[in-house]
C-alpha cells in the first residue's frame, strides 16, 4: 500500500510537469511560460520530497524496489545525488542543531538570528554566507549534485532530447526551473524548518501548516510536517499530517508567510529596528503628553 500510493503520487507530479508543458506550448505567452517554469519547478521540488521519503523507507515494505525506483524516477532527474543526501540527511536526524548536524553545521542558522541588515539577512536567504570548504560537515547537501552513475543517465536523457528534437523544451521547461525556482523553494523551505524558533522549543523544528495553493507550491507531499516528520521520520508523508503528540516539541506555524515573518522577526536588524520605533513613539507620545 505504501510503495503503491508514493508512486502514485510520483507519477501524479510527472504528469502535471507534462500537462504544464503541453499547456504552456499551446498558449505560447510570456506569462504562461513564467507560471511554467514555477509550477515544473514546484513538481520537481515534489519529486525531492518523495526521493526524501525513499531516504527513510522502513526494512521490508519492499524497501530495496522504492529506493531503487525513487531514486531513478525522482532523485537523478533533478540531479540529486541519492546516496550522499541520504547519508547528510540521517545525520541531520541523529544529531540534530548541534556541531555534528551538517545542515545546521553548513546553514549557520545563528548567521541569521545575527543579522544587522538586510543584506545581511538576503547573504544569508540566498546561502551566500555557507561554509565553502568541502569538509564532512560543511558538505553541500547532495541537491544539484551529480555522481557517475547519474552523468551516464544524464547524457542518455540528453542524447535523446537531442535526436527527438526537444532541446529548446528541455531547456526552458526542465533546466531552466531547475536551476531557478527549484534552488529558491528549497532553500526557503530549508529557512522554514528550523529558524527563527523560540528558544523554549527544545527541537528548535518548525510545522508549516500551509493552504492548498501554498502547500502545492513550496510544501509539497506533506513536507511542511516538520515537526511531525523529526518525532516519527519512518511515518509515511500522507499520514503527517494526522500525527499527533501531547507533548509536541515543535513550533507551528500557520501558513508559510506566517512562518517568513517570524523568522524575519528573529533577526537583530528586524528587532533593532523595530525596537527604535517603539522607543521614539513613546518619546513622542510623552512630549505630546
Amino acid at each position: 500500500m505504501r510503495f503503491a500510493i508514493t508512486l502514485a503520487a510520483a507519477l501524479a507530479d510527472w504528469l502535471i510537469v507534462a500537462v504544464t508543458i503541453w499547456s504552456a506550448e499551446v498558449v505560447q505567452s510570456f506569462w504562461c511560460h513564467a507560471a511554467a517554469v514555477i509550477i515544473i519547478a514546484s513538481r520537481q521540488h515534489a519529486l525531492g520530497v518523495i526521493a526524501h521519503e525513499a531516504i527513510h523507507w522502513p526494512k521490508g515494505h519492499l524497501q530495496r524496489v522504492a529506493v531503487l525506483t525513487f531514486k531513478y524516477a525522482c532523485a537523478w532527474p533533478i540531479l540529486m545525488h541519492f546516496e550522499f543526501f541520504r547519508e547528510i540527511h540521517l545525520a541531520h536526524h541523529r544529531h540534530l542543531n548541534t556541531g555534528a548536524d551538517p545542515d545546521f553545521s553548513r546553514n549557520r542558522p545563528g548567521d541569521l538570528v545575527a543579522a544587522e541588515s538586510l543584506w545581511q539577512i538576503m547573504r544569508y536567504v540566498l546561502g551566500l554566507n555557507r561554509r565553502q570548504d568541502r569538509s564532512a560537515r560543511g558538505a553541500p547537501s547532495g541537491i544539484l549534485k551529480m555522481s557517475a552513475g547519474m552523468l551516464l543517465f544524464w547524457c542518455a536523457g540528453l542524447s535523446l532530447v537531442w535526436i527527438y528534437g526537444y532541446t529548446r523544451i528541455f531547456l526552458l521547461y526542465w533546466l531552466l526551473p531547475l536551476f531557478t525556482w527549484f534552488i529558491a523553494v528549497n532553500r526557503l523551505r530549508g529557512i522554514l524548518e528550523h529558524a527563527g524558533i523560540a528558544a523554549t522549543v527544545t527541537q528548535a523544528t518548525r510545522t508549516t501548516r500551509g493552504n492548498i495553493i501554498s502547500n502545492f507550491l513550496f510544501l509539497p507531499h506533506a513536507i511542511g510536517m516538520h515537526g511531525e516528520h523529526h518525532r516519527s521520520p519512518q511515518t509515511p508523508f500522507y499520514r503527517l499530517k494526522n500525527l499527533r503528540s501531547a507533548n509536541a516539541d515543535w513550533h507551528t506555524s500557520h501558513g508559510v508567510t506566517n512562518a517568513a515573518f517570524e523568522v524575519l522577526a528573529a533577526t537583530a536588524w528586524f528587532r533593532r529596528k523595530f525596537a527604535n520605533r517603539f522607543v521614539k513613539k513613546a518619546r513622542a507620545s510623552e512630549k505630546n503628553g
